[in-house]
């Protein structure tokens, strides 16, 4: 997606934990789309102050995509509680730490310029799946109501 956008015209900026993967990310991005203007910034969505620098050194936010997400791949009752903490951390509250971050500026800045701006989220359709009916979901509650808020707010 990011190197799609970068080939319209788009300048990006990425955001992920580790450097190392987010200069590949950033090689691959500029190789594929011709641009050298990739943006790269380091942190963990669980942290909201990191998140805000991030996105304040990035620059203006004319379109956020909210990508980030884990599974863990145990049920419920055999994982632990701090394993079940940062699947909603990550999955949910981070995503809600990326649009707090970035929201008031958009705004700001359709009123100036007149121009569009776009909040995306992306997830899996596990929030989409009933899961009391036994299907393959059963047993994972937890995430798919991670990912269910995505439906809800946009």
């Amino acid at each position: 997606m990011a190197t799609a956008a970068a080939r319209e015209g788009a300048r990006v900026s990425i955001l992920a934990r580790n450097l190392v993967r987010l200069e590949e990310a950033r090689a691959a991005i500029q190789r594929d789309s011709g641009r050298s203007d990739v943006g790269v910034h380091a942190a963990d969505v669980r942290d909201a102050d990191a998140v805000a620098r991030a996105l304040e050194e990035a620059g203006p936010v004319d379109v956020l995509v909210c990508n980030q997400g884990i599974f863990v791949l145990q049920e419920l009752e055999r994982q632990d509680m701090e394993e079940i903490k940062r699947t909603v951390d990550i999955n949910l509250t981070g995503t809600l730490h990326l649009v707090k971050a970035a929201l008031s500026a958009m705004k700001a800045r359709i009123r100036e310029t007149r121009l569009p701006a776009s909040i995306a989220f992306m997830s899996s359709q596990a929030g989409q799946v009933d899961t009391t009916c036994g299907c393959y979901l059963r047993g994972f509650r937890h995430y798919s109501y991670t990912t269910y808020y995505y439906y809800f707010s946009t």
